[in-house]
């Protein structure tokens, strides 16, 4: 039922042609187990966040999901990039196993409980974000605050605050139905309704019983989505985006300088020929500003529906490591110089002339197997 608004809403500069696999994952039927119950409860004031993290390594990649999303989306993508590095998700307030938490529910105030989350669980950045849709938008907002604490982004169909004014007004109209739709749902769930299962299904955007999703983790979909605390933060979320929410981003927006950024974007959005006619042109437009935040970016198009982390989660993989690499040499690179001036100054001869040549031939292997823009 929200398909194509939720896909609007939730729905660098040059398409680059380096080789991404878009093929959809060879899964089991065990995937997403890990996300059927809770990780690690994390109080950030009176109130606690779902986390799941895993693997080892820096930098921290973390992953934010989009409107009404809870963090079993990536769940085909989370577990390959945390052989490459310490990975981490979340719910947030009022979605999955998460408490409710304060409304309304803002990007500021999530980016805010992001930060908090992070801080109390004992993580460190550096982080490379890694969002979708709305989440997407509340990456490059916690960006924009805490820049220090950020190596690199991934915008998977990235949100965009100016992206209402983009569409026609047919699209418009047709889209201001949703909020009504939405509201029956909660109203189903309010009076115990969603208990059909046809029901809940038409009202959620991804299927709770997609067949890549283990049984437990479909059961936990189906109950979660029976919840009124999740239609209330649902609807929050969605009233919160056009207005607070848009207004917020716009006027923490800075510069990103040189940051590794990387956007994906989907080329199916609608059900419909003409409808997908309307959308494609201007969503590929909004995407092409965001990758234009950072003089180091790369813009990818994806053959996809909205959910790429679903649809194509090699792409979302293949980004990642992109980013990591490119954080990593980086972070090579500047203990090589710091070495190196210390080698001039007369400092730390022997051993740490060692230390530069096997840094210096660590670059040039990382540098080799990027690639190319």
């Amino acid at each position: 039922m929200r398909t194509r608004l939720f896909a609007l809403l939730a729905l660098a500069v040059v398409t680059c042609g380096f080789p991404f696999d878009s093929a959809p994952a060879k899964v089991t039927p065990a995937t997403g187990g890990f996300y059927a119950r809770p990780g690690r409860l994390v109080d950030i004031g009176g109130y606690r966040l779902n986390l799941y993290c895993t693997g080892s390594g820096s930098p921290t990649v973390i992953f934010e999901s989009g409107l009404g999303d809870s963090a079993y989306v990536w769940a085909l993508v989370q577990p390959a990039v945390s052989k490459l590095t310490r990975t981490c998700s979340y719910d947030r307030a009022g979605f999955g196993f998460s408490d409710a938490g304060p409304m309304p529910r803002t990007a500021g105030r999530e980016v805010a409980e992001l930060h908090a989350l992070l801080h109390n669980a004992g993580l460190a950045p550096p982080f490379v974000l890694v969002g979708h849709s709305l989440g997407g938008m509340l990456a490059r907002l916690y960006t924009d605050r805490y820049f220090t604490e950020v190596a690199g982004l991934v915008l998977v169909d990235g949100a965009y605050e100016y992206q209402e004014a983009a569409f026609s007004p047919a699209i418009q109209k047709e889209d201001s139905q949703t909020l009504p739709m939405v509201r029956h749902c909660h109203a189903l769930a309010a009076r115990g309704r969603l208990t059909d299962t046809k029901l809940l299904r038409d009202c959620l955007d991804v299927d709770p019983l997609d067949k890549r999703f283990s049984p437990a983790l479909q059961a936990t979909l189906l109950t979660n989505g029976k919840r009124v605390a999740f239609w209330d933060c649902l609807i929050s979320e969605f009233q919160s985006f056009f207005a607070e929410s848009a207004a917020e981003v716009r006027s923490s927006q800075r510069p990103f300088g040189s940051l590794p950024l990387v956007v994906l974007t989907a080329d199916s959005h609608g059900e419909k020929q003409a409808d997908r006619a309307l959308i494609e042109k201007p969503w590929r437009m909004l995407q092409d500003k965001q990758a234009r935040l950072s003089s180091n970016s790369r813009h990818i198009l994806i053959h996809s529906g909205h959910h790429i982390q679903l649809d194509a989660p090699n792409s979302v993989i293949d980004a990642v490591r992109i980013v990591l690499r490119e954080v990593r040499t980086r972070e090579v690179g500047i203990r090589y110089s710091r070495s190196h001036a210390n080698c001039r100054n007369g400092g730390y001869r022997g051993r740490t002339n060692n230390l530069l040549h096997a840094t210096h031939k660590r670059v040039l292997r990382v540098t080799a197997s990027a690639p190319q823009k």
